[in-house]
């Protein structure tokens, strides 16, 4: 058995960040993420040394306009997901009604066509 678990991690060398490359780390997470759950985007928020949240990773173009929104009017899933300390999951911003109460920030998704 440790034989084959020990071939298993060294098949995975080439895919995995250089130690130290923690921003790499972090994107492949998120990717990874994106995959396993089956979404069309991820991203992922870590507290700041100041201790408000701010994103480090996104797994497309689109989540990072959708976090920079977000981060913008300091409202979203993702922000609410944080605070709460739990999943947040959407499946439709277009749709999901919970989101009208900030009419600035599901506006400018709107515009931005997320």
């Amino acid at each position: 058995m440790g034989d084959w678990w020990r071939g298993r991690w060294q098949s995975c060398g080439p895919t995995l960040p250089r130690a130290g490359d923690l921003l790499a780390g972090l994107q492949q997470m998120v990717e990874v993420t994106r995959t396993v759950v089956g979404v069309d985007g991820t991203g992922l928020t870590l507290a700041h040394e100041d201790g408000r949240p701010r994103w480090v990773a996104v797994s497309d173009a689109a989540m990072e306009l959708l976090e920079q929104i977000q981060h913008d009017f300091g409202d979203g899933p993702c922000l609410l997901a944080y605070a709460e300390d739990r999943v947040v999951a959407v499946q439709d911003l277009r749709s999901e009604r919970v989101w009208d109460r900030s009419p600035r920030w599901s506006t400018s998704c709107a515009w931005a066509g997320c």
